[in-house]
């Protein structure tokens, strides 16, 4: 019990949902086109980089890399996470940076110098936050006329986003806090003919896919990969080989079996679970869904005694079956108790990924869903029952208090 998630492998995931796709490392757009693409995944990639001296000039490396990015492209949009204390991702960046001695840097202007450990700087949100801001800044005033450029998510304010061209950018005043869930909504937005995502996280192909149905643009990749070797993955090819009953409950799947957010399911792979989805994915369909009920968690308990290969709706009686043949407690499922507080978990999580359309959605607290604050901000509730029964400890102590009298 350290209040940590399980964590897991989801980039195989989109190894099975690309398997027999060609993937390209080079496209030519065609029409219209557009490159939306996540800031802070190209400030991680960039802060690795040598050479530079002052945040200026790392702010020139970034623009002139999204720039080069988008050389090809007509419009180009670049979004950023924001920092909240209080937020579902405090666990997962305080494990990723639990090695780092994060160090509070201002970048009050072009000239103060880099830090000599780049790591440590930027394990710290505020640090991520100031940096995001003073980026963005810099690519509205170096923006080309020949281009659009749009920036979101990392000003001041959570909901400002700029452009260096007059367009109606109402629709993308978002509260979104991941960057994730952002390129979805200007993805929406551009309304181009070819739009290409420019990401690292298997994540967003999950969240392009269930929101297929939104994005107006013929041409729909996905570019991964590094800097200098790029791979380029064609989502709608995808998208019209999944029934449309698979593309409903793809998001729950992902918060279910395991996400940055959520726990992964013991002895189960994404690989693992994929198969037993692809022939039980009705039973994930309400999840992320409106308001979380008894029969939504029913379901989604059936959902889990599949994974585990038992006849039995009921994950307790699971346990038990699986105990008297293996006698192995880590090829078991979890406790109803603790499933039910994953799949509030996940069904949280699922709400946010199912409203990535919406600019300003409408959540419930996550404290009401399987989340509880802590010093790092909310950490998931991982069983609400005691570890050992009452009874059996009295037990152990009557039999102690026998043994030696």
């Amino acid at each position: 019990m350290n209040d940590t998630l399980r964590s897991g492998n989801k980039a195989v995931l989109c190894d099975t949902l690309t398997d027999g796709i060609p993937l390209a490392e080079y496209i030519t757009p065609t029409g219209q086109s557009a490159i939306v693409i996540d800031g802070q995944a190209l400030i991680m990639t960039i802060g690795s980089m040598s050479g530079m001296n002052t945040f200026g000039e790392f702010a020139d490396t970034f623009c002139d890399t999204v720039f080069s990015l988008g050389k090809t492209y007509c419009r180009i949009d670049v979004v950023f996470d924001r920092y909240r204390h209080n937020s579902i991702q405090s666990g997962t960046r305080a494990k990723r940076t639990s090695q780092r001695h994060p160090i509070r840097r201002v970048v009050e202007g072009r000239d103060i110098c880099l830090p000599s450990n780049w790591g440590n700087c930027i394990a710290l949100g505020d640090n991520k936050a100031g940096l995001a801001r003073f980026v963005s800044n810099e690519l509205i005033r170096n923006a080309p006329d020949t281009k659009t450029i749009v920036v979101a998510g990392g000003f001041e304010s959570e909901c400002e986003v700029q452009s260096n061209m007059p367009l109606d950018l109402t629709q993308l005043n978002a509260s979104h806090e991941e960057a994730d869930t952002r390129m979805i909504l200007h993805a929406i937005h551009c309304g181009t003919d070819t739009v290409v995502v420019f990401t690292r996280g298997t994540g967003v192909l999950l969240l392009l896919l269930a929101h297929m149905d939104k994005i107006g643009s013929v041409n729909v990749w996905m570019m991964t990969g590094t800097l200098k070797k790029k791979k380029f993955i064609p989502v709608r090819t995808i998208s019209e080989t999944l029934s449309l009953e698979v593309t409903k409950s793809l998001l729950a799947f992902h918060a279910l079996t395991g996400s940055d957010t959520t726990s992964y399911i013991a002895g189960h792979t994404k690989t693992s679970a994929w198969n037993v989805s692809q022939e039980n994915h009705a039973l994930l369909e309400k999840l992320g869904t409106g308001e979380l009920n008894e029969n939504v968690i029913r379901s989604v308990e059936a959902f889990v005694c599949k994974l585990y290969k038992v006849p039995t709706t009921s994950v307790d009686q699971a346990r038990c079956t699986l105990f008297a043949k293996y006698n192995a407690p880590e090829q078991l499922p979890p406790t109803r108790d603790a499933l039910m507080l994953h799949v509030k978990c996940a069904h949280y999580q699922t709400l946010v990924w199912k409203q990535a359309h919406i600019g300003k959605p409408a959540l419930p607290s996550p404290e009401l869903l399987g989340w509880k604050k802590s010093d790092e901000g909310l950490v998931p509730e991982l069983m609400l029952l005691n570890p050992v029964p009452s009874v059996c400890l009295e037990m152990i102590t009557c039999l102690t208090v026998w043994f030696w009298v």
